[in-house]
């Protein structure tokens, strides 16, 4: 959470908390409460389970698609909206749940880095249809 201090020459001095993007509200596939809830849910292995999907024509170039992938991107779009550090809370969080994962965490890392540039990428070119949690690939990769 960030707390802003607020001045104006009437009221004074006022502090407002903004929460986080991982606190805020999510409603994403029916899923009601906070973007940390949905990410840590059982259903997703408390926040365990991340999905890996190489590039076709270059797997060594992975995104990060699943639940992850959702987040990042709604992160993303909160974030050109204004709402600094949204897609970093969420890759915070990634790698604190993955720190282990058989794929190696620099890896799982660097793919969700590759995915939050590309979704920025596709939204700045207005194609937001081709962003790279919805691409198809040969094949993913979960824990």
């Amino acid at each position: 959470q960030v707390w802003l201090k607020l001045s104006t020459a009437r009221a004074g001095t006022h502090q407002v908390r903004m929460e986080g993007f991982l606190e805020s509200r999510c409603d994403e596939e029916g899923f009601h409460g906070t973007w940390r809830d949905f990410l840590t849910t059982p259903e997703n292995d408390h926040g365990n389970h991340v999905e890996v999907k190489p590039k076709k024509k270059k797997p060594e170039k992975a995104f990060v698609g699943g639940r992850y992938g959702v987040a990042l991107e709604e992160a993303v779009k909160a974030e050109m909206r204004g709402q600094n550090g949204a897609a970093g809370e969420v890759i915070d969080l990634l790698a604190q749940k993955t720190n282990s994962h058989p794929l190696g965490l620099e890896h799982i890392i660097k793919a969700a880095e590759r995915t939050e540039e590309k979704t920025k990428k596709q939204i700045n070119k207005g194609k937001e249809h081709k962003l790279p949690v919805w691409e198809d690939s040969d094949s993913s990769s979960s824990d």
